[in-house]
């Protein structure tokens, strides 16, 4: 398969491609610049970014969002939209979180890798909020200002899924907060 990557705007080590068939020139480039503006925003909050990062939407081969930071691919599975909007958040949502897997570069015990998860999960709800303060000031074209109250709101539709959980019914919770379980697991 034939990949040509450009280079995200502000962060010319990090390089975007899509493998999407029927892609547009404008497509490929907007794709670039929710990336690299949600880059500016993840720079801010933390440190220690890849010095290169090839990032690949659409690859057959990886059906799920995926991040390999010895490799410096993240690989993401967001379809172009046929209406032309609407996904920058999923964008920014996907992105931020493995992104955040290669921040954490490191080789995660298994029976922690829940807290991992947890970790990047957290961050990329963060950024969805950062971001949308960001491009209410700062977008990176002056017509998509509009679109920062979309970032909240895909947040907030996020978030409301989590409102359903009960961790304090959930058998799992009861037996992780037993003495000789809680002991067990961390030896």
């Amino acid at each position: 398969m034939d990949m040509n990557f450009i280079s995200l705007p502000n962060i010319s080590s990090f390089h975007y491609t899509d493998c999407a068939e029927c892609l547009n020139t404008s497509y490929l480039f907007d794709s670039a610049s929710v990336i690299d503006s949600a880059v500016m925003v993840f720079k801010k909050y933390f440190r220690n970014l890849p010095e290169e990062l090839f990032i690949i939407n659409n690859h057959p081969d990886f059906p799920g969002p995926q991040a390999f930071p010895a490799r410096h691919l993240i690989f993401l599975t967001i379809s172009a939209p046929e209406n032309g909007g609407g996904f920058w958040s999923q964008f920014v949502y996907q992105f931020s979180h493995e992104l955040c897997h290669c921040l954490i570069f490191r080789t995660v015990p298994d029976k922690l890798r829940w807290f991992e998860e947890s970790i990047c999960e957290l961050a990329s709800h963060f950024l969805l909020l950062k971001i949308a303060e960001h491009w209410a000031i700062h977008p990176p074209h002056e017509n998509w200002r509009s679109y920062a109250s979309c970032f909240m709101s895909y947040e907030f539709s996020r978030f409301q899924n989590y409102l359903f959980l009960n961790l304090l019914s959930c058998n799992l919770w009861k037996l992780m907060n037993t003495n000789e379980n809680l002991i067990a697991m961390w030896h």
